[in-house]
């Protein structure tokens, strides 16, 4: 990248999976040097994992947490409407397995859909789309 330094450039990723995941950046400006090798993967520090997807009554949410902080991991329907948390307050640097019956925040049995996984801290926010069905 150094051979673009101090210009503007535009990137395009483009990400097919089941997410469907398309997303465009434009006016990237790379100032400096870079340590970034050709072909190099960049993954990052904190993620999260949902296994099986799609999951039949019940799964499992793995969250990779790259430092302590306070956390917030919770399930969302697809209109956004938060069903349940599945767990807040701090965590540990490390890997942390969580599991989800499928029943929201009143003990209530969800109906079968695309469901989404929020993870969110002050530096970290990611969601997750995934299956359940009963």
């Amino acid at each position: 990248l150094s051979d673009w330094s101090e210009q503007t450039i535009k990137l395009g990723f483009c990400c097919c999976s089941y997410d469907a995941l398309l997303l465009l950046l434009d006016n990237v400006v790379v100032s400096g040097t870079t340590s970034i090798e050709e072909n190099s993967v960049l993954i990052p520090k904190t993620h999260i994992d949902i296994f099986p997807n799609p999951m039949n009554n019940s799964g499992t949410f793995i969250v990779k947490n790259a430092d302590k902080e306070a956390v917030t991991l919770s399930v969302y329907d697809i209109k956004g409407r938060r069903i349940r948390d599945i767990y807040t307050g701090v965590m540990d640097k490390g890997n942390h397995e969580f599991s989800w019956d499928g029943f929201n925040q009143k003990k209530e049995e969800v109906p079968s859909g695309v469901y989404l996984l929020r993870l969110h801290s002050k530096n970290y926010n990611s969601v997750q789309k995934f299956i359940y069905f009963k």
